[in-house]
């Protein structure tokens, strides 16, 4: 056989078994391989699912970021989404309106954003507190002598309000304000012997308040003409469950309208673990030894008391008048 003729048909026997190796790898890229279109990467991500707001309102900041087109549904007027629609990431600020109703609100707002031609909802909440009308105390303690406005009351509200004070002798700074607000209380001199008291009514002035809101704010003036003392600090003694540390100070009352200055003759505490307004007639006592029947500061202890006991205190001091006591304090045993 011509050798050339051989070479020929050896040729064409290796090039039949080439093709369709060739035609089959193809074949495996074109049509077997996994699909990994665009769709796979749709997404929508917030870094925080809710918000909630105080009565005063303001703004927050949410980072969302998502793989397309977005849009806010069911925004309620208290509420302002910023921006509402847009596509792919960015910052959002929720800014919430005062809130000066009668009740707490919340609304559940849709998120519309698309994966490709399909539409997908997520759900974004805002909760918002009603308005509380507060203040910084609930009482004053005050000496006989005019204070000139030095005591202060802070009023907490996002509403309108009202103060008035039902004692002339005890005034306020300012009868009506609109939000939070720092007002005096201002008292004459006491020139009686009686301690004497006032109530001080802070009220919501608002339409939207269906039941009117109120708090009560009582001032204590002791007399000028009684021993003028103050309970500066009462405390459990961190070595003993059963004892406690204090330090008052008191002077000679001020003389006034007919009365003159008298020495004190006797000081103590009084204190007790079920009434909250001690007084000798009604609590243990503990007399104190004077060392100045005018003006002092006396430190102590105060022992035998029960151990994860409340207690009730306030010092007390005499003089030829009468007795005068100072605020009750509370402190609790170990």
């Amino acid at each position: 056989m011509d050798k050339k003729f051989i070479k020929i048909c050896f040729a064409i026997f290796l090039v039949s078994l080439a093709t369709p190796f060739v035609l089959s790898c193809s074949g495996d890229n074109s049509i077997d391989a996994p699909f990994t279109g665009e769709t796979d990467n749709y997404f929508l991500q917030l870094d925080y699912d809710n918000l909630n707001f105080t009565a005063y309102g303001g703004s927050q900041t949410v980072k969302l970021k998502a793989s397309g087109k977005w849009s806010f549904k069911k925004i309620p007027t208290w509420l302002i989404v910023d921006p509402s629609e847009g596509s792919g990431s960015t910052n959002l600020t929720i800014t919430a309106e005062v809130n000066n109703s009668k009740s707490d609100r919340s609304r559940e707002m849709t998120i519309a954003w698309y994966a490709g031609n399909e539409l997908n909802n997520r759900y974004f909440s805002v909760f918002q507190r009603k308005d509380s009308l507060t203040t910084s105390q609930s009482s004053f303690f005050l000496m006989g002598l005019p204070n000139d406005g030095k005591d202060k009351l802070k009023i907490q509200t996002v509403c309108g309000w009202k103060a008035s004070s039902d004692k002339s002798w005890c005034k306020v700074s300012d009868a009506k304000g609109i939000s939070d607000k720092e007002i005096s209380i201002i008292v004459e001199e006491n020139n009686t012997l009686d301690t004497r008291e006032a109530i001080i009514t802070i009220s919501k002035d608002t339409t939207r308040t269906v039941q009117m809101e109120f708090v009560k704010v009582v001032v204590k003036q002791l007399s000028r003409n009684l021993p003028q003392i103050m309970l500066t600090s009462i405390k459990e003694r961190a070595t003993d469950a059963c004892t406690a540390e204090y330090s008052f100070y008191y002077s000679m009352g001020v003389a006034g309208q007919g009365y003159v200055s008298k020495p004190i003759t006797e000081i103590g505490l009084c204190y007790s673990s079920t009434v909250e307004i001690p007084t000798i007639a009604n609590s243990s006592i503990v007399k104190i030894p004077i060392k100045d029947m005018y003006v002092d500061t006396v430190e102590g202890t105060l022992t035998g008391l029960e151990s994860k006991t409340k207690y009730y205190v306030c010092a007390y001091a005499k003089c030829e008048y009468g007795t005068s006591y100072s605020e009750v304090k509370t402190f609790v045993t170990k």
